[in-house]
């Protein structure tokens, strides 16, 4: 851990230390108490962390997320493909229930009972 002993007897933790455990915070959803409990500071000092670097933290995340949403182009062309092949498997879909209701109504017809009534 990075952490210092100074002569007043605090401890004082290295910036990338406090940010590692807002991410924790943040994407684990670890308790302050636990938090504490990984890393020794105290339970008001955790909470001075996330106060100060949840905006950076978040920032940076989101930034990451974007940049991985971002696709590659052969990977959003396979996606643009894919969506293209289930829009014609439910138009096809679509005609065979249209087809399915048709053969019920002549079958109705000819029987004289109404086959596409609820039971």
């Amino acid at each position: 851990m990075s952490e210092m002993k100074v002569k007043d007897g605090s401890t004082r933790y290295c910036e990338e230390l406090k940010k590692e455990a807002v991410r924790r915070y943040l994407s684990e959803k670890i308790s302050i108490e636990g938090l504490h409990g990984i890393y020794g500071a105290t339970s008001n000092c955790i909470r001075g962390w996330i106060h100060r670097y949840k905006d950076e933290v978040l920032a940076e995340y989101f930034n990451n997320d974007l940049s991985l949403t971002r696709m590659k182009e052969g990977t959003n062309k396979s996606l643009e493909k894919e969506n293209e092949r289930l829009k014609e498997e439910l138009k096809l879909l679509r005609i065979q229930s249209e087809g399915y209701k048709y053969t019920l109504e002549l079958a109705s017809q000819e029987y004289g009972e109404d086959l596409l009534k609820k039971p």
